[in-house]
């Protein structure tokens, strides 16, 4: 029963997640075309939120991957019309060349060898595709405002360092992706505005 409600609970938070990326998810698929016959696959699905709006935003085959068999289970009973795998980031069950996208939300930063995930996205994509990592925070270059809030980023970034993230993951990408071969590369920096009431 605690392991369902864990589930809820990171589904939850997968969910809220998904909706902090919907932006630059929804800028990035306008930019290209995945209908019919098309095939995307997340690495590290979880419980399938991110990859769930995704299905609903094209028209593509969707496939998710994720090394825990319990989230798999869990979002194969929310009844998504997807198609999810358990395997290993290292070492993905599909053959080269099988999507024309291939991504991971918010995955790098808890990854130990983050060049050789990416190395393994890169084989499962078809020449010409893309892959994308969505979500990858650098904690380290964050700016609180009001300056109160700073003391709060400090303890958050530690507790996330404390549990193996890499708090630094956004800075490294753009160099992981060239080093794992890739060419036209694009990298930014969504940021987060917070009004005041």
């Amino acid at each position: 029963m605690s392991e369902k409600l864990d589930l809820d609970l990171w589904h939850q938070r997968y969910t809220q997640q998904a909706k902090w990326s919907q932006e630059i998810r929804q800028y990035l698929l306008g930019k290209i075309s995945l209908g019919e016959g098309n095939k995307i696959l997340e690495v590290g699905s979880g419980t399938g939120a991110v990859l769930s709006l995704l299905s609903e935003e094209t028209r593509a085959q969707c496939f998710g991957v994720d090394i825990d068999i319990a989230s798999l289970a869990f979002s194969a009973k929310l009844g998504y019309p997807l198609a999810f795998a358990a395997g290993d980031a290292y070492s993905l069950p599909f053959p080269d060349d099988s999507f024309n996208l291939t991504y991971c939300h918010y995955l790098l930063l808890w990854i130990k060898n983050p060049l050789a995930v990416i190395a393994e996205m890169v084989r499962v994509t078809r020449p010409g595709g893309l892959v994308i990592a969505l979500a990858e925070p650098d904690y380290q270059a964050r700016i609180d405002h009001p300056k109160k809030l700073a003391q709060l980023g400090k303890i958050q970034t530690q507790s996330l360092h404390e549990q193996g993230a890499d708090t630094a993951m956004g800075r490294k990408l753009l160099g992981l992706f060239h080093d794992a071969g890739l060419q036209n590369i694009t990298s930014g920096i969504l940021g987060a505005q917070w009004e005041s009431t």
